[in-house]
């Protein structure tokens, strides 16, 4: 049996790496969960500690459009701008299916990034989430 630490523990070890991230994203978003549609915003602080806030978009659409993407990022940049310990953002998409981006993924994956070019969103890194694993999506 895995002893899985308690989410007051994962706040304490910071988030450096690219396998950091993933494995963060991993830790706290369940396979189950993982089914679902959504995009779920982490923050972090300064030295890449996790800050005990996670913003998750529900429902979002096969297809979703710019200005719902566009405004994911604006929200995530605004949080940043007011609360001053926070320093960027990992942007992660769950979904169901099979871990390789699809089309639909890419598209989501350049409207991310347009969206926070945008808003000027300090993105950490964009990930993919699945019921079998996380992985990188993009930057």
């Amino acid at each position: 049996m895995t002893n899985t630490p308690a989410a007051s523990e994962l706040l304490t070890v910071p988030v450096i790496t690219d396998d950091d991230v993933l494995n963060r994203v991993s830790a706290i978003i369940s396979p189950t969960a993982r089914r679902h549609r959504a995009l779920w915003l982490f923050f972090l602080q300064e030295g890449g500690i996790q800050a005990n806030l996670i913003v998750p978009v529900d429902e979002v659409p096969e297809r979703p459009d710019a200005a719902l993407v566009a405004n994911v990022c604006r929200v995530a940049s605004e949080s940043i701008a007011q609360t001053a310990s926070l320093v960027s953002v990992i942007i992660t998409f769950t979904r169901p299916g099979p871990p390789l981006p699809t089309a639909a993924d890419l598209r989501l994956l350049r409207a991310l990034r347009k969206g926070a070019a945008e808003h000027a969103t300090p993105v950490r890194l964009l990930c993919l989430a699945t019921p079998e694993e996380v992985s990188e999506l993009g930057r």
